[in-house]
């Protein structure tokens, strides 16, 4: 068994450390790994700084990690050093301090979903007004039977909305769901041109035309590449 320390992308000053039980790893353990990992009641993004085989001496029960979110790491184990006297001298959350470092949109996390049942769905529409909560979301979801996990989120912050949708689901009318946000990001393109080999003659080009034809030739013959970003040509 592998005990792992792990950066949790929460405002947690310190590391954890979670078990790892298989036997063969789907990917090889090394610093600078993504992982899933229960926090509380939720699943977050944690980030692997070291492994061990020795378990560690602690109080507390140690939880299992719940998935692998990369087959290879995403930063070097020279650089958790750095990440660690970082959270030292700001005195921040070294997990808040590696999610920061890293591309926005890499930090999946449980979030909670809520939708109609057909009860619910049939008591709503058929709910007077007269009667209908006084609740910033309630016309979402009795309109498009569902709510959106930022909607979840908002009315979560609320004890006496937490109160009512666990209420409404003990009922019957209502289903909360965990699921995990996936990574929001996205490969990055780029606008490139090219010269044709056997150019048309005789062209009536505008002078910024020829301006941008005339930087295009000399980038190809500069670079030797033989497309030319569309940015260099600005």
């Amino acid at each position: 068994m592998s005990y792992l320390e792990v950066a949790v992308a929460a405002p947690i000053t310190h590391t954890l450390t979670y078990k790892d039980r298989q036997p063969v790893s789907p990917v090889a353990l090394q610093p600078g790994l993504r992982l899933l990992v229960p926090l509380g009641r939720r699943q977050v993004t944690g980030y692997l700084l070291t492994i061990s085989s020795d378990q560690p001496q602690t109080d507390y029960q140690l939880k299992e990690i719940t998935d692998f979110l990369d087959p290879e790491p995403l930063f070097p184990a020279s650089i958790v050093t750095f990440f660690r006297w970082l959270a030292d001298y700001y005195q921040y959350p070294i997990g808040e301090i590696i999610k920061g470092a890293l591309p926005g949109g890499l930090a999946p996390q449980s979030a909670r979903r809520i939708t109609l049942t057909k009860a619910g769905v049939d008591f709503f529409s058929h709910l007077p007004a007269t009667k209908s909560p006084d609740r910033p979301w309630f016309e979402k979801l009795r309109d498009s039977h569902a709510l959106s996990a930022a909607a979840v989120k908002a009315a979560w912050r609320s004890s006496k909305d937490i109160r009512l949708l666990q209420h409404w689901e003990a009922e019957g009318l209502v289903h909360i769901q965990q699921e995990i946000t996936k990574d929001r990001v996205r490969d990055k393109t780029e606008l490139c041109v090219q010269l044709i080999k056997n150019p048309p003659s005789g062209l009536n080009l505008k002078i910024s035309e020829q301006k941008t034809l005339k930087s295009l030739v000399q980038l190809a013959q500069e670079t030797e590449r033989p497309w030319v970003s569309s940015r260099d040509l600005n």
